[in-house]
């Protein structure tokens, strides 16, 4: 099996998880917009199976583009984010954005009531959800 992903924020952390599975890394890095087109044809052209496309906010603008492209590569892609999938992508597991969001307002309301900064926890995410959409393109393009 081949997996390919974009923009690798954590290299180090996926090489080591591939390399206790019969997995070959293809990595494409994608340093703008513009460079999603050739990165999809460089899957393509080295017949990988399956795409992961790390959490990045330029992956996360182009998300509808991504899923586009995805497509008509016929590439099963994973994404690291909810909005991945609600823009057409196939499925993603990770944090939740919003549910972060909603804790750091909370500790900034804390710290608007006086509380000192270096009284409060430091929370890591630990709820990840997994989302995908409910009806795939069949696999013959109709």
């Amino acid at each position: 099996m081949r997996l390919v992903k974009i923009r690798p924020l954590d290299r180090a952390g996926i090489e080591a998880a591939a390399a206790t599975l019969p997995i070959k890394l293809v990595p494409v890095e994608v340093r703008g917009s513009d460079g999603l087109d050739a990165a999809f044809q460089e899957f393509v052209h080295e017949q990988v199976e399956i795409v992961f496309v790390a959490q990045d906010s330029l992956l996360l603008s182009e998300r509808a583009r991504l899923a586009t492209l995805a497509t008509a590569a016929r590439l099963p892609t994973m994404y690291g984010l909810r909005e991945h999938v609600e823009a057409g992508g196939l499925i993603c597991y990770g944090i939740n954005v919003a549910e972060n969001h909603r804790r750091a307002a909370m500790l900034v309301h804390k710290i608007l009531k006086g509380a000192k900064v270096g009284d409060l926890p430091i929370e890591l995410p630990v709820r990840r959800s997994c989302s995908s959409i409910l009806k795939l393109p069949s696999r013959s393009g109709s």
